[in-house]
């Protein structure tokens, strides 16, 4: 599991607050599946992992509203890459949700490679990228 540190801060408390919590849902995720890569996972632990996706997705959603109108606070010039990029994560999650919803379980190893793709690539390289013009442009 991955510890937060100070260098995943975008310099905007409620957006950390965001991503802390994030966070912690992406690593709960990974927690509670990665036993079940080998093997058929159990209906409780299906259960679960639903929840936790449901949770991400409502999670993801409120954020993304708050870090868009962040954004366009700041007058961010590449704010419609960035809104382009929230909805093809919305959309990913919302097919690998509806997938496990079917039973289709092996996929818990790619949702949990896909969560910690989208918190390397998007959290720390493209939202650090609002924080660097915020910081240059304060």
């Amino acid at each position: 599991m991955m510890d937060w540190v100070s260098e995943f801060s975008v310099g905007n408390n409620n957006l950390d607050d965001d991503h802390r919590e994030i966070f912690e849902l992406i690593n709960d995720f990974r927690y509670h599946s990665m036993a079940d890569f080998d093997y058929e996972i159990s209906d409780s632990d299906a259960e679960y992992l639903d929840l936790l996706i449901e949770d991400l997705i409502k999670y993801c959603n409120r954020h993304f509203v708050q870090e868009e109108a962040y954004m366009r606070q700041i007058n961010y010039p590449d704010l419609n890459q960035h809104l382009s990029t929230h909805v093809e994560m919305k959309e990913r999650l919302a097919d690998l949700h509806s997938q496990l919803q079917k039973g289709d379980t092996k996929l818990v190893k790619e949702v949990s490679d896909y969560l910690n793709y989208w918190w390397s690539e998007h959290i720390l390289k493209e939202d650090m990228a609002y924080h660097d013009f915020a910081k240059a442009h304060s």
